[in-house]
Parts: C-alpha cells; structure tokens; sequence
C-alpha cells in the first residue's frame, strides 16, 4: 500500500509523515509513504506536512485494512 503527498511549492519544502500523530523519521522528505505487507488493522490516520520558509500546509488521510482491502477516507 502507498499512499503519496502531492507538493509543489518554492522554496522546497521538507515534508514529514504521521502514523496516529506519532513522526515516522524514515519517511523525512519522501513524497511518498509505503506500507509492505499490510495486515488487518483498525482505524489509522496518516498526514503529510509540506513545511518551508513561507508556511505549511498538511493533509491526513483515514484508512481501514481489512484482509486484503483497504479502505480510505480524506480530509484537509
């Protein structure tokens, strides 16, 4: 499962990625966050924070694993 962060902004941004508001440091300025081999899970909130000079903007995403389905959910 990949979920990715769409930016575009200048200056670059450094962008940094939340599993359930807890910081996952691997992930520090990749636009993109994959999960190998997801098993079954409960409610989950994934964000995305573009930050640089300028401002931030932020992006979370709600997901479900069931089985071999996943399901998603969007909000600002």
């Amino acid at each position: 499962m990949t979920i990715t962060c769409e930016v575009d902004a200048v200056p670059e941004p450094t962008i940094t990625w939340l599993l359930n508001e807890n910081e996952l440091l691997n992930n520090v300025n990749k636009t993109s966050l994959t999960v190998d081999n997801p098993s079954r899970v409960n409610l989950q909130t994934v964000s995305c924070t573009a930050a640089n000079i300028l401002g931030s903007d932020s992006r979370s995403s709600y997901f479900t694993i069931l089985g071999k389905k996943c399901f998603f959910s969007t909000a600002s």
